[in-house]
């Protein structure tokens, strides 16, 4: 489809203002509408929105059973003699 450039833009595709373009990639062109950059040519073409990717709603996965943890046990020095003590 040929489109009016009404601002001037570059990118995946490039255009200066005033420039009659055609773009054949519709999402493109979908994008370029909606931004106000270009106006298409024929009064009577429509651009329809391109198909959304849908969503899948989550699927609800069983809870893995971990191993449980041993508890860690904890390491204290022994409150031996002192160096003065001696032994």
């Amino acid at each position: 489809m040929k489109y009016k450039v009404l601002v001037g833009f570059s990118g995946a595709i490039s255009a200066s203002l005033d420039d009659e373009i055609e773009i054949i990639n519709q999402d493109w062109a979908e994008d370029l509408l909606k931004a106000g950059y270009i106006e298409p040519l024929e009064s009577d073409a429509v651009i329809e929105p391109a198909e959304e990717d849908t969503v899948d709603e989550p699927i609800e996965e069983e809870p893995i059973d971990e191993p449980e943890e041993e508890p860690v046990k904890k390491v204290t020095r022994g409150r031996g003699r002192k160096a003065s003590e001696g032994k």
